[in-house]
């Protein structure tokens, strides 16, 4: 029903606008040249090159016809929406829930941080860890990161570490999926997180925006499903999920009282585009979500496996959810310099390098949400780039 093969011009299109896509920023900081190649492709950014459903689009059509843009609140439809999004997709009732809107993900962790912790305060982040030094460092708390174990890309909590850092510290940011592992943490290992962040009262900030994004043999599960709403901080929206990061819609979830609380002086604007959007994308869109899961579902695979046919020195996994490869290139013996240059100078592709989740650069991230003729054309050239150098 929908077209993912569909190459959607981002990169030259009126009105793309497009970060993932321009020639400039943080696209060419990546790169690390002078400038961009006009043949490169771009698989850094946690974005998708897919066109939103069309119910979205519509949705955001009729608050642009309407023609005024002023400040806006989310209505009674908007709150509806998500809570029938929960109920239907995860069989969890959050009609006692209090909602909160927040303007992206980045904002919404900042903002939960600043209210649960005070400045010089420790919070713990597993590593590798998707970037929240910025929201975590730059409003005076300390991150505090735990380096998960790797066994062939299979990552696990060693969770005596993980009790010592409780110890010493007010809060612990979990990603779940894992951003960028793709990890997503077992029932057992929730329960285990939960428990001792309890035990020395610990709240947890659950960023759960990739939740929606998993593979059809793997379930996900939101944290307060499993363990229930205590010392939880739940971060979502449809940012990811529906393709809308540019709307930085995202929201907080929260059943707890005593963290409601906080609260209740708190206000985050609201566009109309993005009241519309989600209204549209939770009572609509599912559809678009599953086939979207099929088709990463079969890129994956077929992506996974050329890499082992085609770079057998490279380590990936199938990740559980999200549509993001985090790959391991150590074993080709390159040097950083000499592996940046066969994926971006050589290559013509633009990864994300491992020290951007405190990893070291023979890990390179790849965001892989893009039709498949692209991605594999990306996958091809690194290949012959880096055979090329036996």
């Amino acid at each position: 029903m929908y077209n993912f093969d569909e190459i959607v011009d981002r990169k030259n299109a009126l009105y793309s606008y497009s970060s993932k896509w321009a020639k400039n920023g943080f696209a060419l900081s990546c790169f690390g040249e002078d400038c961009i190649p006009d043949d490169v492709i771009a698989l850094h950014v946690a974005d998708m090159d897919f066109k939103c459903a069309p119910v979205i689009k519509e949705a955001i059509m009729n608050v642009a016809e309407h023609g005024i843009y002023g400040y806006s609140v989310p209505s009674d439809d908007y709150y509806d929406a998500i809570k029938k999004w929960y109920l239907d997709r995860y069989e969890l009732d959050i009609n006692d829930y209090h909602i909160y809107h927040s303007h992206g993900t980045h904002k919404a962790i900042e903002e939960a941080v600043k209210r649960v912790t005070s400045v010089g305060d420790k919070v713990i982040v597993l590593l590798p860890s998707y970037s929240y030094h910025r929201d975590i460092d730059n409003i005076g708390r300390i991150m505090l990161g735990i380096k998960m174990h790797n066994d062939n890309g299979n990552y696990t909590i060693d969770f005596d570490e993980f009790e010592e850092a409780c110890k010493e510290a007010k809060a612990f940011v979990l990603c779940n999926p894992q951003n960028p592992t793709g990890k997503i943490f077992s029932d057992d290992e929730l329960i285990k997180m939960a428990y001792v962040c309890r035990f020395h009262h610990v709240v947890i900030i659950s960023d759960e925006v990739h939740g929606d994004i998993v593979r059809s043999n793997k379930e996900f599960k939101p944290l307060v499903k499993v363990v229930g709403p205590k010392g939880i901080i739940t971060c979502n929206g449809i940012n990811k999920t529906f393709n809308l990061a540019g709307l930085a819609s995202t929201y907080f979830l929260i059943k707890d009282n005593k963290l409601s609380k906080l609260y209740e002086e708190y206000h985050s604007n609201a566009s109309p585009f993005e009241i519309a959007a989600t209204i549209a994308c939770y009572n609509k869109a599912s559809d678009w979500v599953d086939e979207l899961n099929k088709y990463l579902d079969l890129e994956i695979e077929e992506v996974v496996n050329f890499i082992h046919e085609k770079m057998p020195k490279a380590i990936v996994k199938k990740p559980e959810g999200t549509y993001i490869l985090w790959i391991d290139f150590s074993k080709y013996g390159l040097t950083d310099a000499e592996l940046h240059d066969v994926i971006y100078k050589e290559a013509h592709v633009i990864a994300q390098a491992g020290s951007h989740f405190d990893d070291n650069d023979q890990f390179q991230r790849f965001c892989i949400a893009s039709p498949k003729k692209m991605v594999m054309e990306a996958f091809d050239r690194i290949a012959k780039a880096i055979n090329s150098r036996k």
